[in-house]
């Protein structure tokens, strides 16, 4: 019980801080920012394939599955 209490204690005095700057050490850089792209491409058939048996992610052209194996996966003709 004195533990809920000290805690209502310390949110009571916290509650109306108003946040700080305090100097650092040196400069700290800005964040990151992200730049995406997607490239299109067409694969030989031969090239996909060695490409999936190496277990290599790629994205078929299309989202529709017209063709997939017993586990669900495309098809290797869906990337070309």
């Amino acid at each position: 019980m004195q533990k809920l209490l000290k805690l209502k204690r310390w949110k009571k005095r916290l509650e109306n801080l108003t946040e700080i700057q305090l100097p650092t050490d040196y400069p700290r850089p800005s964040p990151l920012q992200v730049v995406e792209a997607v490239q299109t491409l067409e694969l030989p058939k031969k090239t996909v394939y060695n490409l999936l048996a190496l277990g290599i992610t790629i994205f078929p052209k299309s989202n529709d599955n017209e063709s997939e194996d017993m586990d669900g996966n495309p098809s290797p003709s869906q990337f070309c």
